[in-house]
């Protein structure tokens, strides 16, 4: 049920960022004709076009430590300081098919949540400490764009495999924003912003497979794990789409993602970690010529 909801909520996104992204379009032959090749569905057409609304339910655990070496609370930003732990977001993501088996990916999104709640326990945040009762503003933005070049090794009438290589760029931005006080000075305001960039190379392998003349289901996984200098950091990306030719020139799609990256980092200007997963369906309407 649980499941249904989001899809239902993610569907209500999508109306304006599908007209916007028709609009767009020149009336080219973006689906060929059914035939009996896989290359003329979507998934092999030379270029790929997809706007989708993406409804995420999250989960974020930092420590952003001080910069003269003072260890910072281990936080959870969705319990601990009342940031959205559900919210909605589009996904953009292009594909340019350049060669017979050759093709190159792109995708992006940026999802920007904002909390705020009366804190229950002392919080250290850089080298600045909220103390227990303080009001807390906080909030976290994740832009994720990932790009890659992929390879298809398998390419039959009904399904294919390809193998691909790339990269991560995930970058990361956390404030707390709120009331201090001591024995000594007035209560004042302090703001403490963290944030880092991780360009961490994935490798990923998707697959394809048929359902019929409109249908077809898309999967794919990627994985990663670097430790080099002041960047230690893992990342796993799953996903499921089933997507529907409707029409000679466009179609529709639904799916589901999840994706984690966990990152210990030494940067100036986020000393500690972070550990972020996203899960939730989409949407999305595609465009292929």
């Amino acid at each position: 049920m649980n499941m249904m909801r989001n899809f239902a909520n993610a569907w209500r996104l999508l109306p304006a960022a599908s007209v916007l992204f028709l609009a767009t379009l020149a009336p080219t032959s973006l689906f060929a004709e059914v035939s009996g090749d896989l290359e003329s569905q979507a998934v092999l057409s030379p270029f790929y076009f997809r706007v989708g609304a993406y409804l995420l339910d999250s989960t974020t655990l930092a420590r952003v430590d001080g910069r003269e070496g003072n260890i910072g609370s281990r936080l959870d930003f969705e319990d601990d300081l009342g940031l959205d732990e559900r919210k909605e977001t589009l996904l953009t993501g292009f594909r340019w098919r350049f060669r017979d088996r050759h093709f190159l990916e792109l995708e992006y999104f940026n999802l920007k949540r904002f909390g705020r709640k009366r804190i229950e326990t002392e919080i250290t945040f850089r080298d600045q400490v909220y103390p227990i009762g303080a009001n807390l503003d906080s909030s976290f933005t994740t832009e994720v764009t990932r790009a890659s070049y992929g390879y298809r090794v398998v390419r039959r009438d009904d399904w294919g495999l390809a193998v691909s290589g790339g990269v991560h760029v995930t970058r990361l931005n956390a404030r707390l924003d709120g009331l201090v006080f001591d024995n000594v000075d007035p209560p004042f305001r302090s703001r403490e912003v963290a944030s880092v960039t991780a360009p961490l190379p994935v490798f990923g392998l998707s697959g394809a497979r048929r359902l019929g003349d409109k249908w077809g289901l898309i999967a794919r996984g990627q994985f990663f794990f670097l430790d080099v200098d002041d960047v230690k950091g893992k990342i796993t990306h799953l996903a499921a789409y089933l997507e529907h030719n409707t029409f000679r020139n466009v179609g529709f799609g639904l799916g589901y993602d999840w994706f984690r990256i966990d990152v210990d980092t030494a940067d100036t200007n986020w000393r500690g970690s972070v550990d972020v997963q996203f899960r939730g369906p989409m949407v999305f309407v595609q465009a292929s010529f």
